[in-house]
């Protein structure tokens, strides 16, 4: 591992409670929900460079490895947001199972967030997270906070 590699846990949710009180105009739902994080954790593995590049190593073959995965949505999507023409190789190892509601994708997506902006130059507190950008603190504030959310 590059002394430039991050890792970190990216752990599973449960929801506790959870009710849908609308449909957004993108399609997805409101929901009020309590969640609690569990032990069950993927680990996250995130190698930045100067090239602009996004590049995912996972080792379920049932997830996309294109930029339809909520991982390299949420990098590309942060690097707009920050400015800056840097990309990342990132490797996740999954242990939690796949659509089984346990916001495993929500989770990878907010650690990859987390390790990307943890050495610095990744700042996007001073700018607006455009459109979907937005959305990312909101569907995962439990893996973001660490806390019951």
């Amino acid at each position: 591992m590059s002394m430039n590699t991050l890792s970190a846990p990216s752990p599973a949710k449960i929801n506790l409670t959870l009710r849908v009180v609308g449909k957004r105009a993108d399609g997805f739902h409101e929901i009020e929900s309590l969640v609690a994080r569990v032990e069950l954790c993927d680990t996250i593995s995130v190698t930045r460079h100067e090239d602009g590049c996004f590049a995912l190593d996972c080792d379920d073959p049932t997830l996309p490895g294109d930029g339809s995965n909520l991982v390299l949505r949420a990098a590309r999507t942060l690097a707009e947001a920050a400015g800056v023409n840097r990309g990342a190789d990132i490797v996740l190892r999954k242990r939690i199972p796949a659509g089984a509601g346990l916001g495993g994708g929500s989770s990878n997506a907010a650690t990859t967030l987390m390790l990307l902006m943890r050495r610095g130059g990744w700042d996007c507190r001073r700018r607006s997270w455009s459109g979907s950008g937005r959305s990312w603190a909101r569907m995962c504030p439990c893996s973001s906070t660490g806390r019951r959310a």
